[in-house]
């Protein structure tokens, strides 16, 4: 006696046939779990991107800070000042 598994699980499921069906299925999961699936899923890729662009800068500013004070031989505060970022970019320009 063969024990086909796979054929008992696709006979206990029953798919959708049309588009109709499955987006009825969607709604009445929706209905049962008590929040909507598109707000949640909406808010959950900005809270994302928010926490995404906050790392960057963070980031960006720490490896500057570790930049100037080990490769450049700085105080690495000094990074935050106006005057070391005219340098930079008059060295850029070829000043």
């Amino acid at each position: 006696m063969a024990n086909n598994s796979t054929q008992k699980k696709t006979e206990n499921q029953s798919s959708p046939r049309t588009r109709q069906e499955a987006k009825q299925n969607r709604k009445v999961v929706n209905e049962r779990v008590g929040r909507n699936w598109m707000t949640t899923g909406i808010l959950s890729i900005s809270f994302k991107l928010i926490i995404v662009v906050v790392l960057l800068v963070v980031v960006a500013i720490t490896g500057s800070m570790v930049g100037y004070s080990i490769i450049g031989n700085g105080k690495p505060l000094a990074v935050f000042n106006p005057s070391t970022w005219q340098h930079v970019f008059d060295i850029m320009n070829g000043k």
